[in-house]
């Protein structure tokens, strides 16, 4: 094999017979094919070796001990394989930086990777070096010792409607101004966070189902920017984490997350729009925290223990949002500079406080039908600020409106003014 891949030239195909093929290869020559003769487990080309764990020279990703197939040229093609990596976990370079091992290395030029089956117990299945170009295609990869796909710096990708499984840290990574799309996948017991995109990274990341994360179904990072659209994230301990990052998070089913549905910290700014969020009963729906400032636009929430809850100094505009049958409160504010703006918003059917103003909040209400809790409708504490107008608040259990210093927030109609404690 490793012969026929020396001497193919443009353009050629090598197709391989069932089998077991123990060579690493070096696929260099524009336009290259090679496809398995038979299904994609009978096709095996398998490599791995334990020492040393030193580079035995040339630039950092370049030495083949380390990967079972390395791509560098234009339009090469891996078609009904397996590749598998059965070695060491990693290089270590002279200048004291180690390498993840990976079945698949792709240094420069373009590679598609179509129904394979990829598998590193010791590292990563994929690395997709500096400014290289992949697609990634209806291909399995399970139990990947680091990540299932790592995608490098200014790095044109794709990966759909692929099977990532039991990877030990995320299976799909993506960094520095990289600009993936990432489709169509079903993403299963990640040990870190199901998608990671950090570092400035743009990215679309669309139709996925992301089950049983130990950290987030998605977690977007330092600058990250990109879409994330009409997933299923079910299952996770987050179902979505957003840390110092922008991005558009529309239309997704976030159901059954441990600890809450979605987190957003450390002055993220960012928009969620017509997302649905469901169940467990000890979770909480949204926290937003770190002076971050967030627009919620057509939200669903309901089933979890908390709905919203804002503190420190972050900002939230609220908008035609439904919040019902929760566990607990629908929306908490606290903290000074803390600030609400909410607009158009049902909030019914829970066992707590409708709107509760803390810890020198600043809240206004406009619009909003407060119904049906057992607690109070709204609740405000002496130290906060703010105005309603135009709510409708009433058959709340514990009284419709609580205001400890009304002579700082400001009721503007009568209605409001009559309910007033």
């Amino acid at each position: 094999l490793e012969d026929a891949v020396q001497e193919a030239q443009a353009g050629a195909m090598i197709l391989l017979r069932p089998g077991r093929y123990r060579q690493p290869l070096l696929l260099q020559t524009d336009g290259v094919t090679v496809a398995g003769d038979g299904g994609c487990e009978e096709c095996v080309i398998c490599f791995g070796k334990e020492h040393p764990k030193e580079n035995p020279g040339g630039e950092e990703g370049t030495s083949s001990v380390f990967s079972t197939i390395i791509s560098k040229g234009s339009g090469i093609c891996l078609y009904n394989l397996t590749v598998e990596w059965d070695g060491a976990d990693s290089v270590m370079f002279p200048h004291g930086v180690a390498q993840d091992s990976a079945a698949v290395l792709v240094l420069r030029g373009d590679l598609a990777l179509v129904n394979c089956v990829v598998h590193n117990p010791r590292g990563a299945g994929v690395i997709l070096r500096r400014a290289a170009k992949a697609k990634i295609s209806a291909c399995r990869f399970a139990s990947s010792g680091t990540t299932g796909i790592v995608i490098e710096e200014e790095v044109s990708a794709e990966v759909r409607f692929c099977d990532i499984l039991k990877s030990k840290k995320c299976a799909i990574l993506y960094m520095r101004a990289s600009n993936p799309l990432i489709e169509g996948n079903r993403i299963v017991h990640s040990g870190s966070s199901g998608i990671l995109a950090a570092c400035s990274s743009l990215g679309i990341i669309k139709s996925n189902d992301i089950v049983a994360s130990k950290r987030a179904g998605v977690e977007l990072q330092d600058g990250s920017d990109p879409v994330v659209q009409q997933n299923k994230i079910y299952q996770n301990m987050f179902g979505l984490i957003l840390s110092a990052s922008r991005g558009k998070i529309l239309d997704n089913v976030i159901n059954e997350s441990k600890f809450a549905a979605v987190s957003i910290l450390k002055k993220t700014c960012t928009e969620l729009t017509l997302n649905r969020i469901k169940g467990e009963q000890k979770a909480t729906g949204m926290m937003v925290s770190g002076g971050s400032k967030v627009w919620i636009r057509q939200q669903e929430l309901q089933g979890v223990r908390k709905g919203i809850v804002i503190s420190e100094a972050s900002e939230v505009s609220l908008y035609d949002s439904r919040i019902f049958h929760l566990s607990s409160d629908a929306v908490a504010i606290s903290g000074e500079d803390s600030k609400l703006i909410a607009s158009g918003n049902e909030c019914f059917g829970n066992p707590g406080i409708g709107f509760h103003i803390t810890r020198g909040a600043s809240a206004k209400l406009l619009d909003n039908k407060i119904n049906f809790n057992n607690g109070v409708g709204l609740l405000v504490d002496e130290d906060c600020t703010g105005s309603m107008a135009r709510n409708e608040i009433h058959d709340n259990a514990e009284g419709d409106i609580l205001v400890y210093a009304p002579d700082r927030y400001e009721p503007s109609c009568h209605a409001e003014l009559s309910a007033w404690q």
